[in-house]
């Protein structure tokens, strides 16, 4: 993976899905993609690049920007980008850029649920919220997509209330678009 994030990671995924519609596991046109942080940043990779892979996102204080995470250092090994430098930040911010799911916004045609923790010290809650203005910026149309803020709620969203609204609001958007609706 070191070097090959967002490509051996998100191709992972997109062959395991693949492999479970064969097996029958899974039916075709039916798969929805749920995850957080750096999860969150392989589906957000995943509904910009594999458009008719999922009908519906849901993503928790995702990771959208890889150079804009508190420790830019630590991801330049993953990324495979240059030793991050003040003073030559243009090749490093253009590798993690690419890198990044927000490179592939103007692909998204999936509907995308977000929830952003807004104490968050892990990812800049802007990432998420980056992500939901780029889209609707991108794609002009009547787009499909909500945000919900949760005051008091870090990385993990894991308060009684604020986690039972999250994952109720995940199960009724991914009834609402399990089969492309």
């Amino acid at each position: 993976l070191l070097g090959h994030c967002r490509s051996i990671d998100v191709e992972d995924v997109v062959a395991s899905v693949e492999e479970l519609v064969r097996q029958g596991v899974s039916e075709e046109g039916r798969q929805v993609v749920m995850c957080g942080s750096h999860g969150g940043f392989i589906a957000a990779h995943l509904v910009g690049q594999h458009l008719t892979l999922f009908n519906a996102a849901s993503l928790c204080n995702p990771v959208i920007s890889a150079g804009e995470t508190p420790t830019p250092n630590s991801l330049i090994i993953p990324y495979n980008a240059p030793s991050h430098n003040p003073n030559h930040n243009v090749p490093h911010n253009h590798t993690l850029y690419t890198a990044s799911p927000i490179a592939h916004v103007h692909n998204v045609t999936a509907p995308v649920l977000i929830f952003i923790g807004e104490d968050d010290l892990r990812v800049c809650p802007g990432q998420g919220v980056g992500f939901i203005i780029r889209l609707r910026e991108e794609n002009a149309k009547d787009w499909i997509v909500e945000m919900s803020f949760f005051p008091g709620e870090t990385h993990s969203i894991e308060g009684v209330e604020a986690a039972r609204v999250s994952w109720e609001a995940t199960r009724d958007w991914f009834k609402a678009f399990a089969e492309g609706g």
